[in-house]
């Protein structure tokens, strides 16, 4: 999945009575029904965006000497990737059923 992709995928669960489009730098724009307001998002690349969802999850982030890890033993899913923010998402969308 590409990064635009992810963030897709993941806003689709996040605001999931919102409207979302994609932007050309891989962010979503969320727009919210009742009140119009637009929120931009990019959970690969911003640790904003993805924070909440690491606290919440209560996943686990860790260095290897190739990327990042995330998961964790309690989760009973884990993903690998070269930025912490997208091990991160995919552990994420793994968590929720979503293949990657």
């Amino acid at each position: 999945m590409t990064d635009a992709e992810i963030n897709l995928a993941i806003a689709r669960i996040v605001y999931p009575k919102c409207s979302l489009r994609a932007l050309r730098n891989q962010r979503i724009e969320v727009t919210f029904p009742a009140s119009g307001n637009i929120r931009k998002v990019d959970y690969c690349g911003n640790w904003s965006d993805i924070g909440h969802i690491i606290e919440r999850e209560k996943i686990d982030l860790k260095a290897l000497s190739d990327g990042w890890s995330a998961g964790g033993y309690d989760l009973g899913f884990s993903a690998r990737a070269d930025t912490p923010t997208k091990a991160v998402a995919l552990c994420y969308l793994r968590m929720k059923g979503i293949e990657v």
